[in-house]
């Protein structure tokens, strides 16, 4: 059993049924991998000019990356509606292909698809607490759009800790 448990690649406008030349995965390149599941992460902020000593929080690249790609307008300016995006990108593809695919909400889901029984499986996760907006309750909101996983930043700790 093959598992990854990061890729960006609903940050870009791609079609994930075509094999591509770029980019980190899409279905044709996990089904001859045998990947039995992949993490689908979300980036919703990375300033620009992103570095270890100092990063400028004034310019976001993603903000220019959904504008460029022409991402709807909700998600401009809002990192929630990005990960929401990017989450109804993966359920659209699984509306497609639903044979090929399924997304992973329940304990029970990740259990068939382990017993081999249901193909692959997809998982939504956020790369850190941006896309929370800093407001606890957009968890919920995330929860309900398949994500079921979140990586730790200080961000997420900040909101935390406001609530």
């Amino acid at each position: 059993m093959i598992g990854d448990w990061h890729a960006d690649s609903l940050l870009w406008n791609r079609n994930l049924f075509e094999r591509g030349a770029y980019g980190q995965v899409d279905f044709p390149r996990m089904a001859s991998g045998n990947a039995t599941i992949q993490v689908f992460t979300t980036v919703t902020k990375s300033p620009a000019g992103l570095n270890y000593e100092n990063s400028a929080e004034a310019r976001d690249n993603i903000t220019l990356l959904a504008f460029g790609q022409l991402w709807p307008m909700r998600t401009w300016d809002s990192r929630i509606e990005r990960a929401l995006y990017q989450s109804e990108r993966l359920h659209n593809f699984q509306t497609e292909a639903s044979d090929v695919f399924r997304i992973i909400r329940t304990k029970s889901d990740l259990g068939s698809i382990l017993e081999g029984r249901a193909g692959g499986g997809e998982m939504m996760g956020a790369e850190g607490g941006h896309a929370l907006d800093g407001d606890i309750a957009n968890l919920d909101r995330m929860f309900d759009a398949g994500f079921r996983v979140m990586g730790c930043n200080t961000s997420l700790i900040t909101v935390w800790a406001d609530h």
